[in-house]
């Protein structure tokens, strides 16, 4: 299946891990918007945003590097400096919590 034809109900079957919203607020204000078409990717997860408005979109986040895709914008972004540290302890841990939801089989 074609990632840009997910919706909503399909990442409702999913295994998931919800972020607090004000530490992801203050982790992606931090994001620099890149103008390249490409990464290396080396693995990605797909994640689902929720935005207050209740409006959704589909994001692209590297499992390798410092950047995420932006799939309706079409539109990379990165983290370069401190932020970048902080942006991969964001991701991992909630990659953890994934792993931990799969291995209980929750």
């Amino acid at each position: 299946m074609e990632i840009s034809a997910l919706n909503k109900s399909d990442f409702e079957l999913m295994n998931y891990s919800e972020a607090d919203l004000v530490e992801a607020k203050n982790i992606l204000r931090q994001s620099i918007p890149k103008d390249t078409s490409q990464y290396l990717w080396k693995g990605a997860s797909l994640v689902l945003v929720k935005f207050e408005n209740n409006n959704f979109r589909k994001v692209m986040v590297s499992n390798y590097g410092s950047f995420f895709y932006d799939i309706k914008e079409k539109k990379f972004y990165t983290f370069e400096g401190s932020s970048r540290d902080i942006w991969k302890e964001f991701c991992s841990k909630h990659r953890k919590i994934l792993y931990n939801k799969r291995r209980k089989g929750t």
